[in-house]
């Protein structure tokens, strides 16, 4: 759905159950950037609520990550340890 690095982490920690307020203090924003941030994500998703918002983000499928796969090579590519 194209959100920012700022608007996943939003959304993280709402399916984990934190409070927009909680998720402000834990990123020392303002609950007004919270706020903002969970209504771009709204609009970007259609969701018409943060439960709405949270029960769309449970029926995805997990996602593997480069992350796991190791470091790069000078490819680029991943590599597999």
């Amino acid at each position: 759905h194209g959100l920012t690095p700022g608007e996943t982490r939003v959304l993280a920690a709402l399916c984990r159950g934190v409070p927009p307020t909680t998720i402000a203090g834990q990123h020392g924003v303002a609950i007004s950037t919270v706020r903002s941030q969970i209504g771009s994500i709204r609009g970007k998703t259609g969701a018409s609520s943060i439960r709405e918002l949270v029960r769309q983000a449970a029926a995805l499928p997990p996602l593997m990550t480069v992350l796991r796969a190791g470091p790069a090579s000078n490819d680029g590519s991943a590599l597999i340890a």
